[in-house]
């Protein structure tokens, strides 16, 4: 369906494939669409970590804050990890404390909050939004009507007169700002002048242990985001409506690499080589079956076209043996495509027909 509005996280989407972009959008596909274990890592910690800023009543005795922190970062934990468990039945998902990055992570953000909370930090004061809206200092959520773009971010600080937007990252490795985290912050820069008539004086990104890159806004670099969204944006709806979205697909290494629609891209499976290392095959199904209450499967390798004509047997998948398909799609194992024997692992995609 043609897009109407824009958030900066479909923006960065449609820039780096409209394809994806249009997979997303389908409702029918939503499946496809499924958490990890570092996304729902992250989703914990930024919980945690906004939840400090909030207005809600936190203790003065230093071991309450802790504990409070602690219940509230285990709290959310537990929602995550049943959301993570039920996208991905009847594979099983590992603990909690087995998700990468899992102890420093918790570690880091609590100690974070520790801090803050310890140095009675004043509270964020609210960007002035229009009348009738609620906006506030934390995940505040912003419209420009006349070009369709709206979002919400993580954080609006003022201090007097001088407004900065901060974007929060939780992963362990966050280095200098990505281009992608870069047009976020742009946009939603865009979307507090479209909102309060100013500027914000600059932008941040924020990691896990509550350290900021900041730098100075510049109003002509975040117009010019706008611009090449909007670019964006008609290229997909024309795309639409003449029915070639396909076409626009420009798969590569690392623009497929974390892709939740691989299983289903045609354009990604007659690109991909053996060298990108993805760990992904398609083919014919030459056999499947259950051993020792685990199920198995054996292609003739089709796709990466390197290893056509090649078997592949994958071991250990969860779920019953896909009996009746002719084709299969299998991506994420442990083990080397060389071999013709690998091991399925909880997270590995099959996709059979």
């Amino acid at each position: 369906m043609p897009i109407q509005e824009v958030s900066p996280s479909l923006a960065n989407q449609l820039l780096g494939c409209r394809l994806r972009a249009g997979f997303a959008r389908d409702p029918t596909l939503t499946h496809w669409r499924r958490p990890t274990t570092y996304s729902a890592l992250g989703l914990v910690a930024h919980t945690v970590s906004e939840a400090v800023f909030g207005h809600g009543h936190w203790p003065s005795d230093a071991n309450a804050v802790r504990d409070k922190l602690q219940d509230l970062w285990n709290e959310e934990t537990e929602r995550q990890a049943a959301r993570l468990a039920a996208a991905w039945h009847p594979a099983i998902p590992p603990p909690a404390d087995q998700w990468p990055g899992y102890a420093l992570t918790r570690a880091r953000t609590i100690r974070r909050g520790e801090r803050i909370l310890d140095a009675q930090r004043r509270p964020v004061q609210s960007v002035h939004a229009p009348s009738g809206s609620q906006g506030s200092g934390i995940e505040v959520s912003l419209r420009d009507t006349d070009t369709g773009l709206f979002g919400r971010a993580d954080r609006i600080e003022r201090d007097g007169s001088s407004v900065r937007v901060v974007d929060l990252k939780t992963g362990l490795n966050q280095g200098e700002p990505t281009d992608e985290q870069r047009r976020q912050l742009l946009l939603y820069a865009l979307l507090v002048q479209r909102t309060t008539g100013t500027w914000p004086a600059t932008v941040a990104i924020e990691d896990a242990a509550g350290l900021q890159q900041v730098a100075a806004l510049e109003p002509a670099e975040a117009e010019a985001a706008l611009a090449e969204v909007r670019t964006a944006v008609n290229q997909f709806n024309q795309d639409v409506a003449a029915g070639d979205l396909v076409t626009s697909a420009a798969p590569g290494p690392d623009r497929c690499r974390w892709c939740s629609f691989r299983a289903i891209c045609w354009p990604y499976w007659e690109a991909v080589s053996s060298s990108w290392g993805h760990r992904a095959s398609c083919g014919n199904v030459l056999d499947a079956g259950a051993t020792a209450g685990q199920t198995f499967l054996v292609l003739d390798i089709e796709g990466p076209s390197d290893r056509k004509g090649t078997r592949l047997h994958v071991s250990g998948l969860a779920g019953d043996p896909p009996s009746e398909a002719t084709k299969a799609v299998v991506i994420d194992w442990t083990g080397e495509t060389a071999s013709g024997s690998v091991q399925a692992r909880w997270s590995t995609i099959l996709r059979s027909w």
